[in-house]
């Protein structure tokens, strides 16, 4: 492309789709998970809470962030998804072994 004008438009599309591209990008996350309620697949509508920890192992590690809640979550057949946004709690977790 020898056209000075070919190459400023193509360069304009450049950064506004690399703009976009950034804008689109969210702390959220969707998470699918299981309940069950005396063994049973659980159905109906719950309150849950989450939290996010720094350790897969359950009862370590040190909790990260805030607690996000999340009030009248459908679950069916033991099933539910939610959307879960911790914000970004890796900023405060720098530094951690």
């Amino acid at each position: 492309m020898t056209d000075p004008l070919a190459r400023a438009l193509t360069a304009f599309a450049l950064l506004c789709f690399a703009g976009a591209t950034t804008l689109a990008q969210t702390s959220a996350i969707s998470y699918q998970g299981r309940l069950t309620d005396a063994g049973n697949p659980a159905n109906g509508s719950f309150d849950m809470v989450f939290d996010l920890y720094d350790s897969p192992t359950v009862g370590t590690g040190t909790h990260i962030g805030g607690s996000v809640t999340q009030s009248a979550v459908a679950v069916s057949s033991g099933v539910f998804t939610v959307s879960l946004d911790f914000g970004n709690p890796y900023v405060s977790a720098r530094g951690r072994s």
